[in-house]
């Protein structure tokens, strides 16, 4: 939990003494208090926020209920602290309690352990002007599945890659691309979603799972 910064409490001192040793500072006074209690409004906004999702995270009993409060995180939050501390706690839960296999009836899944499904953008690198980006503008939708030895993606096409090939996972800095470096190839296979974070996770633990 967030506490008033003691810069904060001083300046609320020093701005009392003030007022009642020039009783004609009422304007200077005034405007500090809106600024004060502004900066106040936004710490208990913050503790509130905390607090909802310490009380909401431990009630998950499966990974899609993880993602659902980082999906409602993710696309309103523009606090990005917040947002940091929220999926520090959200990925911790997930290592803590680890990744279950479930049922997903479809013909892609028949016969395989999936350990998450959802989808996703397939965006493509491409260069424009000498400098490289990532098209997401022009993302082809698919859907993704997370195997116990593949990750697959149905799209136009049906595509297929062994998770053993992954060597290296990075992500944006909004938290909503995810980019794998696959074994002998040089491009890289990105996706859009704002479940990116939860994929980046999911991946490592099922590699380890695999040693």
């Amino acid at each position: 939990m967030k506490k008033m910064p003691i810069f904060w409490t001083i300046l609320l001192i020093v701005v009392a003494v003030f007022y009642f040793t020039h009783t004609d500072s009422y304007i200077i006074v005034i405007i500090f208090l809106i600024f004060y209690f502004r900066k106040y409004s936004q710490i208990q906004t913050y503790n509130r926020k905390i607090k909802q999702l310490e009380t909401e995270l431990p009630l998950c009993t499966n990974l899609y209920e993880k993602a659902k409060i980082w999906n409602k995180i993710i696309n309103k939050e523009t606090n990005m602290e917040f947002v940091k501390y929220a999926w520090q706690q959200i990925q911790s839960s997930i290592i803590k309690n680890g990744i279950v296999a479930q049922n997903i009836k479809t013909p892609v899944a028949v016969g395989k352990k999936c350990y998450y499904t959802t989808s996703v953008g397939i965006v493509k690198q491409r260069t424009a002007n000498g400098k490289k980006y990532f098209d997401i503008k022009n993302a082809e939708p698919a859907t993704l599945y997370i195997f116990e030895d593949t990750m697959e993606w149905i799209a136009q096409g049906h595509r297929t890659i062994p998770i053993s090939r992954i060597i290296k996972i990075n992500i944006s800095t909004d938290y909503k691309l995810v980019s794998f470096i696959l074994r002998n190839e040089a491009a890289s296979i990105n996706f859009y979603s704002t479940e990116a974070k939860i994929i980046q996770c999911i991946i490592p633990l099922i590699q380890k799972e695999r040693m």
